[in-house]
């Protein structure tokens, strides 16, 4: 992987995203992400509403022994923030390519 000195961006993994920064050719993490079941990078301590597997459920991205996580938590109530949960705000900068 190669990003431009000086400029920031998210990279993603399998399960999680990174915020990091290239300063002179040393990459530093900034912040680190969850990914959900979806692809899209949630903030630590973020809370999103959706549907898993036709169950109502919330999501919570904790991070645990330093490894960012997804945690889903059944909902026994649906409510129209389950179904319109996917229409949030994610993280999405971009890495820039030199």
């Amino acid at each position: 992987m190669c990003i431009c000195n000086g400029t920031t961006g998210v990279y993603r993994r399998a399960y999680s995203c990174m915020k990091i920064e290239c300063v002179g050719g040393i990459i530093n993490v900034l912040q680190q992400y969850c990914r959900d079941n979806a692809g899209n990078c949630l903030h630590v301590g973020n809370v999103q509403f959706g549907v898993h597997n036709n169950f109502c459920v919330r999501f919570i991205c904790l991070i645990k022994n330093n490894i960012p996580r997804v945690f889903v938590h059944l909902e026994l109530v649906c409510r129209l923030k389950h179904i319109y949960g996917s229409w949030r705000k994610y993280v999405t900068d971009g890495l820039k390519h030199c």
